[in-house]
């Protein structure tokens, strides 16, 4: 789990984050959102982004730092404060951790310039409410960032493909 397909996808996110934070810096905002319909998931993706993320870190001065944090529904209080006030640059959360913050107040105005957004195990989204919830979401959220949001798409069983496809493109041409 993390590895593979998922640690595929994010280096390329890892590697425009070290590229802006050297650069310009990051902004105090999620720049990268990580989408996955298990808590637990999103724990063990931390767990195998964190070696090369300090590896990154270990090059950039303090201040300049990729910051990566996990947002769920258990969450404990004193962290999603520490979430608002320092926002992570790159996110990891579920669908409905996903649509609390982007309705919250702290959040919405500036919280959110995500330029993409990894969905993983989409299959297990792609028939329910969940997933309308998360097609829902992503147009907020590429609202709310001001941009146009990559939407990257991973499952070792997505199928029909073209449903997969259309949740996560919503009404944009999508290529299968």
């Amino acid at each position: 789990t993390g590895t593979g397909k998922t640690l595929a996808a994010f280096l390329s996110v890892l590697s425009s984050l070290a590229r802006h934070a050297a650069g310009d810096g990051l902004p105090n905002a999620v720049c990268a959102v990580y989408v996955s319909p298990l808590k637990s998931l999103t724990r063990d993706i931390q767990r195998n982004l964190e070696p090369p993320l300090e590896a990154i870190n270990a090059a950039l001065p303090i201040k300049r730092r990729i910051r990566m944090d996990v947002r769920t529904g258990d969450t404990a209080a004193s962290a999603r404060s520490r979430q608002e006030l320092r926002k992570p640059h790159l996110l990891l959360t579920t669908p409905e951790s996903l649509n609390t913050l982007l309705c919250q107040t702290g959040w919405c105005r500036g919280g959110f310039q995500t330029s993409v957004a990894l969905v993983d195990e989409i299959h297990a989204l792609a028939e329910n409410k969940r997933g309308t919830l998360l097609a829902l979401s992503l147009e907020r959220l590429e609202a709310q960032s001001g941009r146009p949001l990559q939407r990257i798409g991973l499952s070792a069983t997505a199928w029909p493909v073209e449903r997969v496809a259309n949740l996560l493109a919503g009404s944009r041409d999508c290529y299968v």
